[in-house]
């Protein structure tokens, strides 16, 4: 018998901090942050069944009843564990009915095993760059066009740093245009890439050519994972290879900090995934069900 509760965002924390997951789309953290940013409230459930509990969260849109959920990063698991595929859909389902709303999507965590069956769920993929414990054998896993773009990068006197919250504006300037160009629908908002600029969670890393940022890309640290979300640059920027920079700039700093793993996410076309392997990262199977 299934028997499912909710539960206070506080008790997720506690939950989330022992759990052994690296997800940061399900740390306490994020969770807060973005449903001030996005006006989402957090639900979070325990779902017991045979004495075993599993938790999930969900974000309610527009903060009027069960009504259009949406989900990013699935259960709560320990990096590593096997889940199955058939129950995390019935126990979404059961939710679902027991309070009435409707699950839009629920994005499963990459560094999980599956088994069960994968009709449930819609399957890509998503780009796992292995972390290594000293420079030289991370770049050995380094194509050589790629780390010669690197080199070139540097002679070219880019420094990266932190990004200020001053140069957040010259950043979204970039990031507009970057949204522009891929016929992008949507923009995150400019608050929480100010938000990112004095998280410590957060390495929103820019390139500066002469104290001027030029490209900046933005990482997301939970425990020993690292998430690449955002990257946008100027046509300087671009024309110097700083993304390159960037990029190896934030694997040095992860090596440093004992990161497993960075996760560079899913990609839409071959084109944009083509130089995340390049990087040396594996493509994962990546589950998740929209409705």
């Amino acid at each position: 018998m299934m028997k499912i509760r909710e539960i206070t965002i506080d008790n997720w924390e506690k939950i989330f901090n022992k759990s052994g997951s690296s997800n940061y789309f399900q740390s306490p953290k994020w969770l807060k942050l973005q449903s001030s940013i996005f006006d989402l409230r957090n639900i979070f459930y325990e779902i017991t069944m045979s004495g075993k509990s599993k938790y999930i969260s969900f974000q309610e849109k527009g903060g009027s009843a069960y009504f259009n959920f949406i989900g990013y990063g699935g259960f709560l698991a320990k990096d590593g564990e096997t889940e199955n595929l058939n129950l995390i859909h019935e126990i979404a389902n059961t939710i679902a009915n027991k309070d009435h709303f409707e699950v839009s999507r629920i994005k499963l965590n990459p560094l999980l095993n599956y088994v069960g069956s994968q009709n449930l769920f819609i399957k890509s993929n998503t780009a796992i760059l292995k972390i290594e414990n000293d420079l030289e054998k991370q770049e050995q896993n380094i194509n050589k066009k790629t780390r010669n773009l690197v080199r070139k990068a540097i002679k070219n006197q880019l420094i990266i740093k932190k990004v200020s919250v001053n140069d957040v504006d010259l950043f979204y300037k970039f990031y507009k245009t970057t949204m522009e160009r891929v016929g992008s629908e949507y923009l995150t908002p400019i608050e929480l890439f100010k938000k990112f600029a004095v998280a410590d969670d957060v390495a929103f890393l820019g390139a500066y050519l002469k104290n001027k940022l030029v490209a900046a890309s933005v990482f997301l640290k939970c425990k020993d994972v690292m998430y690449y979300w955002w990257n946008s640059s100027s046509d300087k920027g671009r024309l110097l290879d700083a993304n390159y920079l960037l990029l190896f700039s934030a694997i040095k700093n992860a090596i440093k900090e004992n990161i497993k793993f960075l996760d560079m996410a899913s990609s839409h076309t071959a084109t944009i995934e083509e130089p995340k392997l390049k990087w040396g990262a594996k493509k994962i199977p990546l589950y998740h069900f929209d409705k």
